[in-house]
Formats: C-alpha cells, structure tokens, sequence
C-alpha cells in the first residue's frame, strides 16, 4: 500500500480480514481530529502523552 499519490490529507487504510485498521491524517492541511474531546491535531507531542488515555 501507502501514501495514494494525489496527496490525499485523509488516508484510511482497510484490512479484509480486520477491517479498519488505521487512519492517517496530514497534520499540515488535514482536519482537526478530536478522539474522546482530546484534540489530536495541531499540539505538542509532550501534551497529548500527557492525556490520560483509556484503552478500549
């Protein structure tokens, strides 16, 4: 697989077998994503491992 070469700013990537198994976003020119009210996008590293995550 990998990046489609239209430069997509949404990339999903789909496993027969699994189903989604992943979802990659240009953090330059794609969306913001939130997960839980946690915004993903657009924010240091340090200050999203310093969210409490709750595993699923």
């Amino acid at each position: 697989m990998g990046t489609p070469p239209y430069g997509a700013d949404v990339v999903a990537y789909y496993v027969d077998s699994m189903g989604l198994t992943c979802i990659a976003d240009d953090a330059l020119s794609g969306p913001q994503v939130t997960s839980d009210g946690i915004r993903l996008i657009g924010r240091p590293p340090s200050e999203l491992a310093a969210e409490e995550w709750n595993v699923r």
